[in-house]
This record gives structure tokens, sequence and C-alpha cells, in this order.
């Protein structure tokens, strides 16, 4: 009897200590995963609709170091505060629904953005916060005095050690027009918006991009979707980016000191020579930065410009019989890149989208041009290659493209596909210590309506154009960041709904429970 007495001692502290054991594995799992330096997700979805982007990576991990020396925990460089406050009883049932809807999305993303950041090359630059604004009072007063009023429907603020930007809750949905005429809400612009709140309240100095006019440019505050650029000015501007218009035909007109990047958007009138002159000045002794667009049928008044930079732009029509380059739409793709895509194409292969455009011409290198070693042109994308059925080209340049129908004729000088729709010219101004010091950048597209409101979310012409800009004002850490999708969903069921879903739900645990006491029954008889 003693023996068996000292069994059960023993296998009851065995027991014991097992469930204690047990307990321990599960609390110190727990802990060590609250900790960001002890755990590590990953996104495999396609989307990355459950991570921050590629380009919000690269940002955060160069902003980080950039900080600076004496940031801590206690005193960061940046802090970003969540001040939307939680629905309160009697608000308005809708209402309050978006509210912590948007919060949902908002706590989802901080957590992204603070797991993100604790990986960077310095931790602890930036600081997460969640403050009531009517309950912290303090907090309130402190940023009155030093920023101004704090606007009643501000949902997060980003602080700097000099600087303060806020976002409204406004500013983080993405809404569209519905068929019926109204509004509703599309998708969450969460990320884009922080990110470019983050580098407002960092960047010392925005970049000052200038679009040229005087010669019947696209407009930048038109809304028209074939004439206006206000698309793409606002997704500058949303990237912390000063946008202006120039016109330096005018009598006296000069680029001013501040101009970062020049972009020429489908002039329909030839652009004069003295103006041709202060752009290939701007170019040559400033180093300056210009993106030019210019479709078929059009003289540029830029010819010299482009000679002297290596590039040609003839007035050649791109004919395109590749099915898989024709949209429905009546617009061609360009699908085809180099071997080795320049920086600013990289994202276009990645995702497999093409350039489009209603109308293509041809930008090629000017073998005609003098020699330079400091100057090297790359093209960036093609008209599709191949032969059809009958031998001709599936693409080539057409010269007499005012008289459809279009065939390819080689006697004619028509240019064998595939031909090259862009193409990028720059130059090294010198070399110190054995590192190559940029130069003047010009990117060509021989288009005139890849950025206007009608085409710029077609295929990749939007991020190509970002990525090109960052690009050429030397922000080479790439920001394009889509609107990520609300993935929400409300259960609209009455009392008996409810009632026979729960009958449904229990019939099964109640065949194995009783299953499980038939067998019971049975063995204790046994």
């Amino acid at each position: 009897m003693q023996d068996f007495r000292h069994v059960r001692l023993i296998s009851g502290l065995n027991r014991v200590v097992q469930v204690v054991l047990a307990l321990a594995l599960v609390l110190g799992l727990n802990w060590l995963a609250s900790l960001p330096e002890f755990y590590a997700r990953q996104d495999i979805d396609f989307e990355r609709r459950h991570s921050l982007w590629p380009e919000t990576l690269a940002q955060l991990n160069e902003l980080s170091k950039k900080a600076p020396a004496d940031t801590s925990a206690e005193n960061p460089w940046i802090r970003l505060i969540v001040t939307l406050p939680q629905p309160q009883a009697g608000d308005d049932p809708e209402q309050a629904a978006l509210v912590a809807s948007i919060r949902r999305q908002i706590s989802r993303l901080v957590d992204d953005f603070k797991y993100e950041s604790s990986h960077t090359a310095r931790k602890n630059w930036i600081r997460f916060e969640n403050a009531d604004l009517l309950k912290n009072t303090r907090l309130l007063n402190e940023l009155s005095e030093k920023y101004g009023t704090v606007a009643p429907d501000t949902a997060i603020i980003v602080l700097s050690q000099k600087r303060c930007r806020t976002i409204s809750v406004r500013d983080l949905m993405k809404v569209r027009i519905s068929q019926t005429g109204e509004p509703e809400v599309d998708g969450f612009r969460g990320e884009e918006t922080i990110m470019s709140a983050i580098l407002s309240v960092t960047d010392s100095v925005a970049p000052v991009i200038y679009f040229l006019s005087g010669n019947g440019e696209l407009n930048i505050g038109s809304s028209d979707r074939t004439f206006g650029l206000s698309v793409f000015a606002q997704a500058l501007r949303s990237r912390h980016m000063q946008v202006r218009t120039l016109d330096i035909s005018a009598a006296g007109g000069e680029i001013p000191a501040d101009a970062n990047l020049i972009v020429i958007a489908a002039p329909r009138v030839a652009i004069a020579p003295q103006t041709e002159e202060k752009l290939a000045r701007y170019l040559q002794d400033r180093n300056g930065r210009i993106l030019a667009m210019v479709g078929p049928g059009v003289q540029s008044g830029l010819d010299g410009l482009f000679f002297d930079w290596g590039l040609q732009m003839q007035d050649v029509y791109v004919v395109e019989n590749n099915p898989n380059c024709i949209l429905p739409d009546g617009n061609v793709a360009a699908r085809l890149f180099p071997a080795k895509p320049h920086k600013t194409a990289e994202i276009l292969v990645t995702l497999g989208l093409p350039l489009v455009s209603s109308q293509f011409r041809t930008v090629e290198n000017d073998l005609s041009a003098k020699e330079d070693r400091t100057r090297t042109v790359t093209p960036l994308a093609y008209s599709s290659q191949g032969k059809s059925a009958t031998g001709t080209p599936l693409s080539w340049g057409e010269r007499d493209y005012r008289t459809p129908p279009y065939s390819f004729d080689n006697l004619r000088g028509d240019i064998d596909g595939p031909v090259p729709v862009a193409a990028i010219a720059e130059r090294v101004a010198g070399t110190r210590l054995g590192v190559s010091i940029p130069g003047g950048r010009l990117v060509l597209i021989g288009a005139a309506d890849i950025a206007t409101n009608a085409q710029i979310e077609s295929g990749g012409n939007k991020p190509f154009l970002l990525n090109t800009v960052n690009w050429l004002i030397d922000r080479d850490i790439m920001l394009n960041i889509p609107p990520r999708p609300i993935a929400e969903f409300r259960l609209k069921a009455t009392t008996p709904d409810l009632v026979r879903v729960g009958w449904r739900f229990l019939i099964l645990p109640a065949v194995f429970a009783l299953f499980g006491f038939a067998v019971f029954s049975w063995r204790r008889r046994n």
C-alpha cells in the first residue's frame, strides 16, 4: 500500500509540473511574441494587403538613417499620435460604425508601421502613441501653442521636432462616385497618407517641380480628362513636392533657381528657340532635370536640345498589330522592356504592367550626335517584336501615318519593330575620388497623353511617372502606394435566423458528445 501511495504522489507531482511547464511555455511564447525583436512576419498575399509596400519599407529605412544621433525612445525624431476617438454612446449608429471601422484600419496599419520601423537601420527614431485630445488637455494645449488649432476631425497627428502635419478622416478614405451618383468609400489610403505626412515633417525643403506653359501644354489645374493633369499634380503634392507652372516664353522669363525639375507636357505649339536655349543651359550649366512628353504629329521645337543629348524624335507613328498590345478601349500598350530595365521601369517589369497611350511615336538614340563620353542614352520601353503569319512586323514606325490604312514599307522609310517609345539621356558632371557626380538628366516619352487624367491610371502609367520623377530629383527611393481594400463584413440576421444557425452549429458537437457518452457507458458495463 505504501508503494502505491508513493507512486500516486510522484504521479500527482508529475501532472502538476507538466501543467506548470505548459502554462509557462504558453505565457513565455506570448510574452516573446509581444516584443518586436522576437518575432517575424511575412505577407504571403501577392497583393500585399496585410503588410506595408516595398516602397514604404525603403523609405522608412532611409529615414531611420537620417534621424539625429540623440534620438531615443524618450526623445524620438518623429511622433505619430492617433487621436481619432472611440465611438460614444448616443452617437448615430451609422456614424459610429464608420468611426469604428476606420479605427480598426488605423490600428492595423499602425501595427504594421510599428513592426517595420523596429527593424530599420536605427531603432526608436519614431514613436507611436494614442491620445484622446478631449481628455488629454495638456497635449492639446501643447499642440495648439506650437502649431495652431487642431481641427476636430483630426485622426492622426505626425510631429517632428519642428514641424506638424495633421491627417483628417477624409484624407484616409478613397471615395468614388457610385452608379447612383452617391459617393461611397472604395479603399483605405492610410499608408500613402501617413508616409506623405512623415516625409513632409522630415524633409527640410520640398522639391519644386515646374510644369512648362505658354505653348499649349496640358494644364495641372484642369480636371478635364483629355487636357488636364490634376490627378498627376495631386499625386506629386501628396508625396511632399511643390507643383507650379512656369512660362519662360514671356518677356524676361527665366528658369527659377529653385527648379528641381521641369515637366514639358505635350506642347501643341513649337517651343521658341529662346526658350529652347534657356532649357539647354538649365540642363548643361545647372545639371538640371527635364521630363518631356511629346506625341505624334507635333513639332516640339526642341530638336536641337534632344540632339545635344543624343536623342532623336522622328515624326513617326508607332503601328501596333500585336493583339496583346491593343486594349479593348483602343489604346496601345508598350509591354516590351530591356533585359535589364532602368530603375524607373523596374516596377513595371515586376508587376507586369505596360505603358499605355492612345498613340506612341519613336524615341531613338541619335547615332549622328557628337560623341560624348559623359553622356549615356538608355531606352526605357519598346513596341512589340515578332512577325505576323504574312511575314510583316507586328509593330513598326509608320512615316505616312496621315493616310491610313497602314502597311509596312521599307522603301518608304518605315522602321521595323520593335521601336523604342521612351528613353533617358543623362550626363556625368565629373568624378571625384573615383565617384561619378551626376549631371543633367532628360527623360523623353513619345506620348502626349500618358499623364492625362484619362490615362494616368491606365496600366503602369502612374507608378512609372512617379518613379521617373523620383529618379529625376534624386529621390531614388520610389514611392507608389495603392490604397488598401476595406475587407470588413457585417452579419444582418433576424432572431429566427440566428436560432436556426445556432441549432445547425450545435448538431455536430451534440453528435460527438452522444457518441462519447455511449462509449463511456459501454466501457463502464464491461
